[in-house]
């Protein structure tokens, strides 16, 4: 095997992916979005299942004291 067919092609960038920018990443309001949405979803899970807890001890709290 030749060094001509492991060497990177010519004019090629020589820096790693890693290195380069990238276009693609989403816009830092979008992520901002994104992390808010999920911490009210998280805080909305508290609440419900609070709820549910709070509801369930006046039920049977109801029907424990016939």
């Amino acid at each position: 095997m030749s060094s001509a067919s492991i060497a990177p092609p010519r004019g090629a960038d020589s820096r790693r992916a890693t290195d380069a920018p990238q276009p693609d990443s989403p816009h830092i309001a979008t992520v901002a979005v994104r992390a808010t949405r999920h911490h009210l979803h998280t805080a909305w899970r508290a609440v419900t299942a609070f709820g549910g807890a709070v509801v369930s001890v006046v039920v049977l709290g109801e029907y424990a004291d016939r």
